[in-house]
């Protein structure tokens, strides 16, 4: 990194401007959002914490007024790099307070929320509406803001009807670097709501999946339905990965559903870790509070209990699809045609996975896994023609570092998901064990943390920074995409100049001095 700037000046106008208790220089929350899942930074200088939209937009103003370079950080759940710093001279701006709810139109079919609102919180409101967003959130909105979403790109929730998070996104209004916002949607014009979004050329694009890098995030608003009266899981195990991409593409296409989502048996096996009773009688009790009716919720736990976590060896990948319908009719022949789209390639089995997963769609989960070890996700969205071979290639790799494989205890499962109707989402997940660091500790039971080594595990390490970047450039030789680009994905590669030169011309007018989020989607 450069010589450090004189940063003071810049630090004592942000006090003033919104209180000493919104400027956080304490050594311990510096180094906790500098870092992610995956690994650490030097510490920013200061934590931002602005307590309303208009202390955001103060915020950001003075700092690149002062040439602090800006790091905006939503949840914290990031595994590539999003918000980490870059250079010093350093804010993380802290977005979790800018969080109101502000306007829930259900009559229209759009809510508005500040950008640092998370996913659980809207939802827990909209339900009280009857109401609820086409994508509505990834499975760690229990912290994931909808901002943070929005910057990174994200799917889960709904993604596999209504696709990724932009594409719910009505409008937002965005804070440029000298502090000042505009609206994109129809209420860029003055007396217009934020209904509609694609009003002439689609301003809102640009600032969807932009790492943080073309613009804060204020407010999103986002396009909403009617929610759904009857939901149902199916689970179905499936001999080979030939047959999971099959059966999942054959899925898809129907239109079906809602969420569909699979594993490798080992994935499968690690997802149902327990971590305890207590946790599994909660569980218990979710379930039966979200199932249709008293009797319905009774007898779906009761199969959960007889099922227990027996079935995760019946298969080698496993696939789960969430049916949701407005009554019993719709449902039962929604659920007839996602069988008849997997028939002749995988066996029924207990639906336990999808209906945890719905019972409780946002609980708060781990950074490391139940057995003490770090983890990193890597992903790719592949077309469904290409993601046999990718696999294969995934399966060349284990084969080259088998034996530091062996040797470092690093095991690689892998999770999958449709998006829509045309994406195969391919997750790998390394582990490997190591050491716990302060964002380890914040977002992990004690018992996880305290299974994990005292001492950091440099050898295994450089192993999987190795297998990070010979995956990354797997995905990318077999045309996959990405979310959640931030410092890592390759966005730039191979693009034509045109193109960069297109991008580099929004961020000068958005950013000229290159202070916000510097480094993120290739940008300097």
């Amino acid at each position: 990194m450069t010589a450090m700037p004189n940063i003071k000046p810049g630090l004592e106008a942000l006090m003033r401007a919104l209180g000493a208790e919104a400027v956080i220089t304490d050594s311990e929350t510096c180094a906790i959002h500098s870092q992610d899942v995956y690994r650490e930074a030097e510490p920013v200088d200061a934590v931002v914490q602005p307590q309303d939209k208009d202390a955001l937009k103060k915020a950001v103003g003075i700092a690149t007024q002062h040439g602090l370079a800006i790091f905006p950080r939503g949840g914290g759940y990031s595994y590539s790099d999003a918000y980490l710093p870059s250079r010093r001279g350093s804010i993380s701006l802290d977005t979790s307070k800018v969080n109101r709810i502000i306007e829930i139109n259900a009559e229209d079919g759009y809510v508005t929320v500040e950008a640092g609102c998370t996913w659980k919180v809207l939802d827990d409101a909209l339900a009280k509406e009857g109401v609820r967003g086409e994508f509505w959130g990834p499975l760690s909105g229990h912290f994931a803001t909808i901002g943070g979403s929005i910057s990174q790109g994200s799917l889960s929730l709904g993604t596999g009807k209504h696709g990724v998070s932009s594409e719910a996104v009505l409008g937002m209004e965005i804070i440029k670097a000298d502090g000042t916002s505009f609206h994109t949607g129809s209420d860029g014009q003055a007396g217009k709501s934020p209904f509609f979004r694609n009003y002439g050329p689609d301003l809102t694009g640009p600032f969807c999946g932009d790492a943080g890098a073309l613009g804060i995030k204020a407010t999103v608003t986002l396009r909403l339905r009617q929610r759904a009266k009857l939901t149902q899981g199916l689970s179905f195990g499936l001999a080979d990965f030939d047959s999971a991409v099959k059966g999942m593409n054959a899925i898809a296409k129907t239109g079906r559903v809602t969420e569909s989502f699979g594993f490798t048996r080992y994935a499968m096996e690690a997802a149902l870790v327990s971590p305890g009773l207590w946790h599994d009688l909660k569980l218990m009790y979710a379930v039966g509070r979200a199932s249709n009716g008293f009797f319905g919720g009774l007898g779906q736990m009761v199969r959960m209990a007889l099922a227990g976590r027996r079935f995760a060896n019946q298969a080698q990948f496993f696939a789960h699809v969430v049916v949701e319908a407005d009554n019993t009719q719709e449902l039962k022949g929604a659920l007839k045609i996602v069988h008849g789209a997997v028939k002749g390639l995988g066996k029924d089995l207990p639906n336990t996975m999808p209906t945890v997963m719905r019972a409780e769609p946002f609980m708060p989960y781990a950074v490391v896994s139940p057995l003490g070890q770090r983890q990193l996700p890597l992903h790719g969205i592949l077309q469904f023609s290409k993601t046999v071979a990718f696999h294969d290639g995934m399966t060349a790799l284990h084969e080259k570092y088998a034996d530091d494989i062996a040797k470092y205890e690093i095991i690689i499962p892998a999770m999958f998901s449709t998006v829509s109707t045309h994406g195969f989402l391919y997750e790998p997940v390394l582990y490997w064990p190591d050491n716990a660091n302060d964002f380890h500790k914040k977002y992990s039971p004690q018992e996880m943390i305290d299974g994990m080594r005292p001492e950091p595990n440099v050898e295994a390490r450089k192993v999987v920074e190795a297998l990070r970047w010979e995956i990354v450039d797997l995905i990318h030789s077999h045309g996959g995409v990405h979310l959640q680009i931030g410092k890592t994905y390759p966005y730039l590669r191979d693009r034509t100049d045109e193109q960069i030169t297109l991008l580099k011309s929004i961020k000068a007018q958005m950013d000229p001095d290159g202070l916000i989020n510097p480094g993120a989607l290739g940008l300097g």
